[in-house]
């Protein structure tokens, strides 16, 4: 089989087919009792030699246009490659009849990601928020601690990683997750795939807007789920007691944004007003008319801001004002 080639990316790293979540830890943030999760007897992890570079079928991605995708057959291929990289105490969930789950053994961790990409899911769709499933199957790397995590990476990329919660591979369609600081990550690198199929025409900022929303998820009932504030917030508050980053607190910006500049030298900020941006317009009850009209229009609405004015009733220039002051209100700044 093909050898896997992995892209990490990082502020520096522009043009790279990669999606991936920001670079330091941060506290567990999952909207369930971990307590309550029945998890598999704790056993030894694998030898440093099964974390090599996975090498992943590519069967997929490799069909003629004319032959039947077999996802069945797909779903069982990663599994089968999942237990030659990992190790024979290798756990398999598989999750919407798309997601492969894998990892090295049996971990709370690891039984938590699952609940939460199984809750993700039923709320994604349920709800009506998306329409299309990936395509093709994809394949998630679970581990529970920083060590195996940044070893898996290594042998990804080829060279030391920067601390990483998580990453998606465009062309492999594989996610590496760190579920020790948060086993929430796994959501967000899961919609980047979803996206990829329901909105491939989706620009890197509301791509990272929706998925960064949920790698803090709420389950407020079954079929639903919200975004709460969380770590990224104190970005906001830099950028708002800071001379040279204020005014680049405008969501308005976000419209005509290239993907390159999004991932620019101010990545952190940028991810931090699309997170937030989203987190806005869903309290709003306003972000899935918006995401959904913007998909199904973008042939005559490349920026989104036709379909923005028709679930917000205006211009996102004229909204920043109004968002600056809910963002206020969240982290405690006054003007």
């Amino acid at each position: 089989m093909p050898r896997m080639r992995w892209l990490v990316i990082t502020a520096t790293w522009l043009g790279f087919t990669v999606m991936c979540i920001a670079c330091r830890a941060r506290p567990e943030t999952s909207g369930f009792d971990a307590a309550k999760i029945e998890t598999g007897p704790s056993r030894a992890p694998p030898a440093d030699d099964a974390l090599a570079a996975p090498s992943p079928t590519d069967s997929a991605a490799q069909l003629a246009p004319d032959l039947a995708y077999d996802r069945q057959a797909d779903l069982q291929a990663w599994a089968a490659e999942a237990r030659r990289q990992l190790g024979a105490q290798t756990v398999i969930r598989v999750e919407g009849d798309v997601f492969v789950l894998a990892a090295p053994r049996a971990s709370p961790k690891f039984d938590q990601a699952a609940v939460l990409a199984r809750q993700a899911l039923e709320a994604f769709y349920g709800g009506g928020r998306f329409t299309k499933r990936p395509d093709r199957a994809v394949s998630a790397f679970i581990f529970d601690a920083q060590g195996p995590f940044d070893a898996h990476c290594r042998a990804l990329v080829g060279a030391n990683p920067e601390p990483l919660l998580g990453a998606y591979s465009l062309k492999t369609r594989t996610i590496c997750v760190n579920a020790g600081p948060g086993a929430s990550t796994l959501v967000h690198e899961m919609v980047h795939p979803i996206i990829q199929t329901d909105f491939p025409h989706a620009p890197a900022w509301i791509d990272e807007a929706i998925a960064s929303l949920y790698e803090s998820p709420i389950f407020p009932k079954q079929g639903e789920i919200e975004g709460v504030t969380n770590w990224r917030l104190a970005r906001l508050q830099h950028a708002l007691d800071s001379a040279a980053d204020k005014d680049k607190l405008r969501v308005d910006a976000l419209f005509v944004m290239s993907d390159a500049d999004f991932r620019g030298r101010d990545i952190d900020l940028h991810y931090a007003v699309a997170r937030f941006f989203a987190q806005w317009l869903d309290a709003r009850r306003a972000l899935w008319p918006f995401y959904c009209g913007w998909r199904d229009g973008y042939t005559d609405d490349k920026s989104g801001e036709k379909a923005f004015r028709a679930a917000v009733g205006t211009m996102p220039a004229e909204v920043n004002g109004e968002w600056i002051a809910w963002v206020r209100q969240l982290s405690g700044r006054s003007r």
